[in-house]
C-alpha cells in the first residue's frame, strides 16, 4: 500500500496505480502465500454457484491485501469444441451453468471492491478448436447461447469492465467491432463500464484478420470501435 501511495504521489498527474491480474482460479500471479483454487471447469463440475461466491470473496480479499484491485476474470465463454486449448479456464458448454457461475463470481468480487472483467467478448475459440480464429454466427445464434453469460455479467453481476476477444466476428475484429462494442454492449445492453483488449489483440487485425494495413491503423480502429 505504501509503494502504491508513493507511486501516485510521484507521478505527474497524481493518478493512483491500478494493478491487474488474471485471478482465474485464485490470486496466483502474486509471488507470495496466496490460495489457489480449482480451475473454472473444475468449479463448474460442482454445479454449486455458492462455491464460486466464496472463491470470489477470498480471492478479492487476497488481491486487495497485496495491492491488486482489478481481475481479468472470469472466463464466461460458452465452449462447444473440446479441442480448444483453453477449456480449463471456462465454465464449459452449457449457457445456463456458465451464466449462474459467472453471476456468482462476478457479483461477489465486485462487492469486495475489485473490478471484474469477464472475458472474452465474444467467442475466442474458432472453428476446429483453433484459438482466436474467425467466427461467423448470426445474431440469433449469439443471443440463444453465447451472449447470455455476458449480458447477465453486467445486468446482474454488475461487472465494471469487459475484455474483448482475439478473434473476428462476421468479418470484424472483436477488439474494434462497432456492432459488438458500441451497438450491442453499450446501446442495447446499457453497459457503462470500460472495454479492454486482450494482450496484443488489437494488432491481430494486421497479423490474423487482415482488416488493417498497419499496427497504427489497427489501433485507430480499436479506439474508434
Amino acid at each position: 500500500a505504501n509503494i502504491l501511495q508513493s507511486l501516485a504521489e510521484e507521478s505527474r498527474l497524481k493518478i493512483p496505480l491500478l494493478i491487474a491480474t488474471d485471478a482465474i482460479h485464485g490470486h496466483g500471479m502474486y509471488m507470495g502465500p496466496t490460495t489457489i483454487y480449482a480451475t473454472q471447469i473444475g468449479l463448474a463440475a460442482s454445479f454449486e454457484p455458492e462455491l464460486a461466491e466464496l472463491m470470489a470473496e477470498y480471492t478479492a480479499s487476497e488481491m486487495r491485501a497485496t495491492g491488486f484491485h482489478w481481475a481479468y476474470s472470469p472466463n464466461v465463454e460458452v465452449v462447444r469444441d473440446a479441442r480448444w486449448g483453453r477449456i480449463g479456464e471456462t465454465f464449459g458448454e452449457d449457457p445456463y451453468l456458465a451464466n449462474q457461475m459467472g453471476i456468482a463470481f462476478i457479483k461477489n468480487i465486485e462487492l469486495s471492491g475489485v473490478i471484474c472483467t469477464p472475458k472474452h467478448f465474444i467467442l475466442n475459440v474458432g472453428e476446429g478448436g483453433r484459438d482466436s480464429y474467425p467466427i461467423g454466427l448470426s445474431s440469433r445464434a449469439l443471443y440463444m447461447s453465447h451472449f447470455r453469460p455476458f449480458y447477465t455479467a453486467f445486468t446482474e453481476g454488475k461487472a465494471r469492465s469487459v475484455m474483448s476477444a482475439y478473434n473476428s466476428l462476421n468479418g470484424s475484429a472483436c477488439s474494434s467491432s462497432e456492432w459488438l462494442l458500441q451497438q450491442t454492449l453499450k446501446k442495447d445492453w446499457g453497459f457503462e463500464g470500460f472495454v479492454i483488449s486482450d494482450a496484443n489483440a488489437v494488432g491481430g487485425e494486421l497479423v490474423l484478420h487482415q482488416t488493417a494495413n498497419s499496427y497504427a491503423q489497427s489501433g485507430e480502429h480499436a479506439l474508434n470501435g
